[in-house]
């Protein structure tokens, strides 16, 4: 296992790939990239490809660790920016805001970030061209937005297939969306100072306490034909709290498992079991 390490005052800017030499073997890979190792308010990370190129990083397994102020990862300008981690966790951590693009992350995945960018956002991903950058995450994700005014937007076609967990600071614009593609989205715990909106393409899953400092809008079993049956179910013991809730489901077949006091509307549809 190789470790790489990019650390600059101001900022780290990709350009080019970064590869493990031997992909696919015992081998790994550890990236990490500090910006900002002067402590000013300059020092961004930036995966910027030249004349259209796509860029890879590729960890075979190791990490990829990210520090500084701001990270631009996403894909624009015809070209696909991905980081792939293997079995590896990925760790970004920034003071600023975080611009997601494409990864395949085969361990856990930890995003951070403070102040927003200029549309109020803290946290989100790629939307430029036909292609939006999307989010594969084997392992448990986590979301965390420290700004007094910093959403998080991740509305892309995310496969996250374990536990997921969502925090802001306070504050009625620091608002969550979220839209996921698993078999099952599972929210760990969640503080969200604002509103929280969440697609389920099927299953929904409350395993830990949610607590919305606006309303909530959970929608679940909305990639499942008319015929597929979905599930809604708040797990015996969580707290859940919310200015106001929507629980809906898909068109037919729902079964809403509330072990758990929601107080809200519940849509499942045609027809629907709450048990």
């Amino acid at each position: 296992t190789g470790t790489l390490v990019l650390r600059a005052g101001n900022d780290v800017n990709i350009v080019s790939d970064i590869i493990d030499s031997d992909t696919g073997s015992a081998d790994s890979l550890n990236v990490l990239l500090n910006a900002n190792t002067d402590g000013d308010t300059n020092g961004d990370v930036i995966l910027n490809g030249l004349q259209n190129t796509d860029i890879s990083i590729n960890t075979g397994g190791g990490t990829y660790i990210v520090t500084g102020v701001n990270y631009d990862g996403d894909s624009m300008n015809n070209r696909k920016t991905t980081v792939d981690t293997g079995a590896g966790n990925a760790d970004i951590n920034v003071t600023g805001f975080a611009l997601l693009g494409e990864m395949n992350i085969g361990g856990s995945l930890n995003v951070a970030a403070g102040t927003a960018n200029a549309g109020g956002i803290s946290i989100s991903q790629g939307t430029d061209g036909s292609s939006n950058d999307t989010l594969a995450v084997t392992g448990v994700s986590s979301f965390t937005s420290t700004a007094a005014n910093g959403a998080i937007d991740l509305t892309n076609n995310n496969n996250l297939q374990a536990s997921i967990a969502l925090a802001t600071a306070a504050g009625a614009t620091n608002n969550v969306n979220l839209n996921n593609t698993a078999t099952t989205t599972t929210l760990n715990t969640v503080n969200v100072g604002g509103g929280l909106t969440v697609s389920a393409d099927q299953d929904l899953t409350l395993a830990n306490n949610v607590a919305v400092g606006g309303s909530a809008t959970l929608d679940f079993g909305q990639g499942n034909s008319a015929s597929t049956a979905s599930t809604f179910i708040a797990q015996p013991g969580i707290t859940y709290t919310a200015a106001a809730s929507t629980i809906t489901g898909s068109r037919v077949n729902d079964t809403f498992n509330l072990a758990a006091n929601i107080t809200g509307t519940i849509d499942g549809g045609d027809r629907k079991s709450v048990v």
